[in-house]
């Protein structure tokens, strides 16, 4: 393997080496099916082998490794035919969310002066449920930070989110899953365009 990773200092974070991680087997630098060392990974990244087992840990419940003996792992890379699948979830679960927090009689100005790019973090603030909490941020930080953090935003974006919060304020179900969806599977589209490009 190439020396393809970025080096670390002492004082990076499980969590910085897991983003990096992340970041290298969505892109496909790391293949589907690749495997991985801790040993492998501290050498390339200039750390200890701990955080590297962390973060791999933390990869691990976020279903971009597998474990395998020996301290191994083993990548489970983005498959272009469960894109799709995989942000329908993350949309089901930001419109049951949303559902929360409307029923609870929350106040919701937050939500609704929040842009498109605060947007999910303020849901994030706002629902009180932890385990719901937890587990949509660990699905936030996969595909969708991918695609927020390296592919181009389209301008039809803006438009989705500004018809989600006039939904969100109107309390219409039906058109905030309808917008969710839209936004989520227009991400899908947009990273399947750029792993079928590269």
């Amino acid at each position: 393997m190439d020396n393809i990773l970025p080096k670390l200092d002492n004082t990076q974070t499980k969590d910085r080496i897991a983003k990096i991680l992340r970041q290298e087997i969505i892109s496909g630098r790391f293949k589907n099916g690749e495997q991985l060392t801790q040993e492998q990974i501290a050498q390339y990244l200039n750390t200890s082998r701990i955080p590297v087992r962390e973060a791999f840990l933390i990869l691990e419940l976020e279903g971009f490794l597998s474990r395998l003996p020996n301290r191994h792992v083993l990548v489970v890379g983005p498959k272009i035919d469960l894109l799709k699948d995989i942000f329908e979830l993350i949309a089901s679960v930001e419109i049951q969310i949303i559902k929360i927090l409307l029923n609870s009689k929350k106040d919701i100005r937050n939500i609704l002066v929040a842009d498109a790019k605060q947007f999910r973090q303020v849901l994030l603030t706002e629902i009180d449920n932890y385990f719901i909490k937890e587990n949509y941020s660990r699905l936030l930080v996969g595909y969708p930070q991918y695609v927020w953090d390296n592919i181009e935003k389209k301008s039809s974006d803006e438009d989705l989110h500004n018809s989600l919060i006039t939904s969100i304020q109107t309390h219409e179900l039906k058109a905030i899953a309808k917008f969710v969806y839209k936004y989520y599977f227009s991400l899908a589209d947009s990273l399947t365009k750029k792993l079928n490009r590269s």
